[in-house]
């Protein structure tokens, strides 16, 4: 199965894609940041990948044949966490997977994007353009906790394909937890050193920042499974003092339930759940890849700054999985069947 993975990132849906259809080889790749670019180079050895933006390379003419295109257009411009601006440039950049996948000759496409994305007009184009282009489409909000991911994320995923409908794939009957995930990863202790910027494996990002005190406290008077409510005034944030809502700050992840959706800055706390169930510090860099579902041997470049935002920035494998399997079935390719994500 030939592969265009536009918006790469890291890796993390072609990672997912390639566990489901042995058979397959990426045949372009392109991603603006050079250091996801250098990641996803290591770890998947495209025959040609375009390191800048996208639309240079669409009009260099450069685009092979493809049996599938697959990628994850920037979301800021429809993200909760972002402005939502409708005049974001970076919302129309679907139109240049739509527009790959016509050069390509492709018979499956498959976008991820965040939920917001269905409430703007921008879908409604999209949509639009798949249908006037032939393309049979399915779509629906998936959340990798439902595909044997150790976290919660919910991801608007399509699948347009030349051969009739394709299915979403199933939910799993089972789901894994935080124990399950990172349990049996050593107990560390919080340092001052780190690795340099270069190609590390995630071993080599088993530590945790030095917490200042101010965050050394709050982790010391936060129980385990607790959260900010169980902070005393003097040690919480003043924009949080007296504020109701947002109680997954400063909180401890839970062994036996779900990890929250990871974001580029897992390793601060005042982000969200990250900190480690017992121990006083934030989750290591290891840490949050197995809980997004990279094997553990993956490759990363970059500071540590760089490779948490590749790793938030993913779509947690297993969700990436499930999809290829559902596309590569379709497609007549033979699929490998797994019950739980692997993980070495």
């Amino acid at each position: 199965m030939r592969i265009i993975d536009l918006f790469s990132g890291g890796g993390g849906l072609s990672e997912g894609v390639r566990q489901a259809v042995p058979a397959s080889k990426v045949v372009a790749a392109v991603e603006l940041d050079p250091e996801a670019a250098h990641t996803y180079r290591l770890n998947h050895e495209p025959e040609y990948q375009h390191v800048g933006d996208v639309w240079d390379w669409v009009n260099q003419g450069r685009v092979p044949k493809a049996d599938l295109v697959i990628g994850g257009p920037p979301c800021q411009g429809f993200s909760k966490l972002g402005k939502q601006d409708p005049s974001d440039p970076r919302n129309l950049l679907w139109q240049a997977m739509v527009k790959v996948a016509r050069l390509s000759g492709a018979h499956y496409m498959v976008m991820e994007n965040v939920p917001q994305l269905q409430n703007s007009d921008q879908w409604l184009s999209l949509l639009a353009a798949l249908y006037d282009d032939g393309w049979s489409v399915s779509y629906g909000v998936l959340n990798a906790a439902d595909y044997n991911a150790a976290t919660t994320r919910k991801r608007l995923i399509l699948i347009a394909s030349k051969n009739g409908v394709v299915s979403l794939p199933g939910a799993s009957r089972s789901r894994r937890t935080v124990a399950d995930t990172i349990g049996d990863l050593a107990d560390i202790r919080t340092v001052d050193s780190r690795p340099g910027p270069g190609v590390h494996r995630v071993q080599d990002w088993h530590y945790a920042p030095r917490p200042t005190r101010l965050a050394l406290e709050r982790m010391i008077a936060t129980p385990p499974e607790g959260n900010r409510s169980d902070l005393p005034d003097r040690l919480l944030p003043a924009c949080l003092r007296g504020h109701n809502g947002h109680w997954d700050t400063l909180g401890r992840m839970r062994w036996n339930e779900l990890a929250p959706t990871l974001r580029t800055e897992f390793q601060n706390p005042t982000k969200g759940r990250f900190t480690h169930p017992v121990q006083n510090r934030v989750i290591t860099v290891w840490e949050g890849a197995r809980i997004q579902g990279f094997p553990d041997h993956y490759l990363w470049v970059g500071n540590r700054a760089a490779v948490i935002r590749q790793i938030g920035n993913s779509v947690p494998i297993p969700l990436a999985y499930a999809v290829g399997v559902a596309v590569g079935k379709h497609a007549g390719f033979e699929v490998e069947k797994w019950p739980q994500p692997r993980v070495a």
